[in-house]
């Protein structure tokens, strides 16, 4: 590397320092309440499943498929598992390596030059990087604000080819949810296509745990649904709900899933394994549920703001380095809480964001209030 760059990248490193920015790879440590994992089942850790599943393991389940999926790695396991989805859903299925493999593949492979997206401002980077990659105009409207986005597509859906509104159901640093059944009504209106991302909702609500969509009945009339495995379900991947056509054509032009090494038939196989008690899981996601309600009226009582209609809960705290140091003391006190801060949120809006799960107790929340409402002052 020439010095040149070396000096950029340095002066880079010390510009995010200067602003309490910098980032290091964290050990997985131990704490007492873990609150920064995305496990919100608590399935990842729940030695009953995991040792009910390793009885059911063969020497034919591998840790590799070698190659990508349109070559020899769509093993049954994928078959199963998209089998299982399309019973959930009613509707075809696409496994995909990530959420993010899943957004970065698909949103250019639908969208392109003649073609604009409407992007709620609060989506995920991987739906950012995805518009950007597909060379559309993209347009973003502001969060949530629909009579804002419809004030949009008044004024610019005529000029272009095909239209897609994109959001996601369950914003992941702000806890809020999306109308769905407005995005709906305008995406009609309007002659859109619409896509919702489901990452944070899929698992935990809906009838089986199908997500924000299937519990408004709204399933039918999204266009893509995207959600992932690697959060409340505990496994690793991915998967698009579409119509059949869709999913003949993703075959053929998603890049993220053609040009891709496959999942490993033991992840597929733990994938499915989960699925198939998701029926059973009911109790479990309504308790995740309660939590939420039970934790944001503990910090209404306490004088604490959140954005959250969730079990993601936002403490909005504004300055880098004070949010660190909140970080710092929920740490030391036995709660693992990681701090939010820009690029990943606007400017002047760093927090803490609180991600609950169903092994933390009503006791431990109450604790963590008054700590952190003590730490505020």
């Amino acid at each position: 590397m020439n010095s040149k760059y070396e000096c950029y990248i340095s002066d880079e490193i010390e510009k995010l320092t200067s602003k309490s920015r910098f980032r290091t790879l964290q050990k997985n440590s131990e704490y007492r309440v873990n609150l920064s994992s995305n496990d919100y089942l608590s399935i990842a850790k729940n030695q009953s499943f995991i040792e009910e599943f390793n009885h059911t393991v063969t020497k034919k389940d591998y840790y590799t498929s070698s190659s990508s999926r349109l070559l020899t790695g769509n093993s049954l396991y994928y078959e199963l598992v998209e089998e299982q989805l399309n019973v959930l859903f009613g509707k075809q299925s696409l496994v995909f390596n990530s959420g993010y493999h899943a957004n970065l593949g698909i949103i250019p492979a639908v969208a392109g030059r003649k073609d604009i997206i409407f992007s709620d401002r609060l989506n995920h980077a991987s739906i950012i990087d995805g518009c950007l990659l597909s060379g559309a105009t993209i347009v973003r409207f502001r969060h949530c604000d629909y009579q804002h986005l419809e004030e949009l597509l008044i004024e610019k859906r005529e000029h272009y080819n095909h239209c897609f509104i994109i959001s996601e159901s369950l914003f992941s640093m702000d806890g809020d949810c999306a109308d769905v059944t407005k995005l709906v009504e305008l995406k009609n209106k309007y002659d859109a296509v619409l896509y919702i991302d489901e990452a944070h909702s899929f698992g935990v609500y809906g009838e089986s745990g199908a997500g924000i969509c299937a519990m408004n009945n709204m399933v039918s009339e999204v266009d893509i649904i995207v959600g992932t495995f690697g959060k409340a379900a505990g496994s690793l991947g991915a998967f698009a709900i579409i119509s059949p056509l869709m999913r003949e054509f993703l075959i053929n032009k998603a890049r993220s899933l053609i040009y891709s090494t496959a999942l490993p038939p033991l992840i597929l196989k733990w994938t499915l394994f989960i699925l198939e008690k998701f029926s059973d899981l009911t109790d479990v996601r309504n308790d995740l549920i309660d939590k939420g309600i039970f934790f944001r009226d503990c910090m209404i009582k306490s004088g604490l703001q959140t954005s959250s209609d969730s079990f993601i809960i936002p403490i909005h705290i504004g300055e880098d380095q004070k949010t660190i140091e909140i970080s710092d003391i929920c740490k030391n006190a036995g709660f693992y809480i990681l701090p939010i801060r820009p690029p990943t949120v606007p400017e002047g809006k760093a927090r803490l964001r609180i991600s609950l799960n169903t092994s933390v107790s009503y006791d431990d929340l109450e604790k963590l209030t008054k700590l952190i409402a003590g730490a505020m002052v």
